[in-house]
């Protein structure tokens, strides 16, 4: 019988955790194992304490809790999992009350889901910068035809030469320094999406941007952090986003700052903690979740100084950063 509860348990494709009265690990299928980063279960070796796991703190209390856990979100290193527990008791003959005989815990990969929903959240964002440029770049038209019609030509000219001007030497700039084309896009789109909402965006790059994180990454990582600095600087008296690459050390480091006055204090310590924020309204606290994991997935770091986020990212070969380029790419055309 034994072997067909193995069979079971290596055919669920969710984690599944049998956890003692007295908070020890004694079954984990290879699910759960992968999950809270445990060698293959053996029977035959010592029940792992929980609090001992090498694993996120929440994750290690949602465990623990003696009430029964309800789809709780915990964020880890690569993975953003969905928590149930239901506490098992037992009556044995002759007894009045039942007795504790451990809890039942699942988990269930969530990442996938929030990857996607992110990257739709990104493809939007995109959309919308570039929606703002085109809006941009068509009030300025409008503005040349007017100059035009009141009999202004040279004005019309020179508003039409700088307009130019300035749009092909960003673009410029962007070109020789990123060879991703959509993280170029990207940037372009969010600094007109800053024009039209009188954000000052200042954009600081070396001449050639080393590689580092996936296209992908990357654009969770810059597009999340520009879209709270935008956020943030709006409200302020002198709005301003600053967007600093550099490499120093052997890696790569993105710092996104702003005019605001940063985080709030109380939520400072749990900012990068999936569904916390210190906005108002449903869907918050989704983006800077992502920059972690999409951080940590790169083998980088994130820390929090006032209003500037800085990411640190070690260099990647060439080929391997074009490699993950191509991956990106056939995913996101179905290859």
């Amino acid at each position: 019988m034994f072997a067909y509860y193995e069979g079971v348990l290596r055919s669920i494709d969710e984690g599944l955790v049998l956890i003692d009265p007295k908070g020890r690990i004694v079954l984990a299928n290879v699910v759960a194992s992968e999950y809270l980063g445990l060698p293959p279960f053996d029977p035959r070796a010592a029940p792992v304490p929980v609090k001992d796991l090498a694993a996120p703190e929440i994750l290690r209390e949602v465990m623990l809790r003696s009430d029964a856990v309800v789809d709780e979100i915990v964020v880890t290193e690569r993975h953003v999992l969905v928590v149930n527990s239901e506490a098992v008791v037992t009556r044995g003959p002759g007894q009045d009350a039942p007795r504790s005989a451990g809890t039942v815990v699942t988990l269930r990969d969530h990442s996938r889901i929030e990857e996607l929903s992110g990257e739709l959240e990104t493809s939007q964002t995109l959309a919308a910068a570039l929606r703002s440029q085109a809006h941009e770049f068509a009030n300025r038209l409008h503005t040349i035809i007017a100059l035009i019609e009141l009999g202004r030509p040279e004005e019309a000219m020179r508003l039409a030469s700088s307009t130019l001007d300035v749009s092909q030497e960003l673009a410029d700039r962007l070109v020789r320094a990123i060879e991703d084309p959509v993280l170029v896009a990207l940037l372009l789109g969010k600094s007109a999406q800053a024009d039209e909402m009188d954000v000052r965006f200042e954009l600081h790059l070396p001449e050639r941007v080393p590689a580092s994180a996936t296209a992908r990454d990357l654009i969770t990582i810059v597009g999340n952090l520009i879209d709270n600095a935008l956020d943030a600087a709006r409200t302020t008296p002198a709005p301003a986003v600053r967007v600093l690459v550099e490499e120093l050390d052997g890696e790569v480091l993105i710092e996104v700052s702003d005019s605001g006055d940063g985080p709030d204090p109380q939520f400072l310590g749990r900012i990068f903690d999936f569904g916390v924020s210190g906005k108002p309204g449903k869907g918050r606290g989704v983006g800077l979740a992502l920059v972690r994991q999409a951080v940590r997935r790169s083998g980088g770091s994130i820390e929090v100084d006032g209003s500037a986020f800085t990411v640190c990212l070690p260099l990647r070969a060439p080929d391997t950063a074009q490699a993950g380029a191509s991956r990106d790419w056939e995913a996101a055309n179905g290859r």
